[in-house]
């Protein structure tokens, strides 16, 4: 039974990108429009969903970061880029890292992946 995931790309300013398959419910978290009942305010700490969480803490320790301790349990969203300030979160979880999309497509066919959706962000 294949397993749905999202491809998320965050490419840096000198043009290499940081390609990342994570399950579909992490991207649906990224594309949640900022939420702040503070509309005024340019920014706020938004809470991580548990699964999000949860996901973040497994993966760390099962990758580089595995000496981490603690997760934080809130992220700093701007009002300009919510989903992307969401999806830079990501560098904890490189386990699930790829330099290229097709080694993260092979990845995928390898192990009964589906990559149903995308998101495209920058590392800045």
């Amino acid at each position: 039974m294949s397993v749905n995931m999202a491809m998320i790309v965050l490419t840096e300013h000198k043009g290499d990108s940081i390609i990342y398959l994570v399950p579909e419910f992490i991207l649906d978290w990224v594309n949640q429009p900022y939420n702040s009942t503070q509309l005024h305010y340019s920014s706020y700490k938004e809470q991580l969903p548990v699964n999000v969480r949860d996901f973040f803490i497994e993966s760390a320790q099962n990758s580089a970061f595995h000496e981490i301790e603690e997760i934080e349990d809130t992220v700093q969203v701007t009002i300009g880029s919510p989903e992307n300030d969401r999806a830079l979160q990501l560098v904890i979880a490189d386990s699930f890292d790829f330099t290229s999309i097709v080694t993260a497509i092979k990845y995928a066919a390898d192990n009964d992946f589906v990559i149903v959706d995308e998101f495209r962000g920058l590392c800045y």
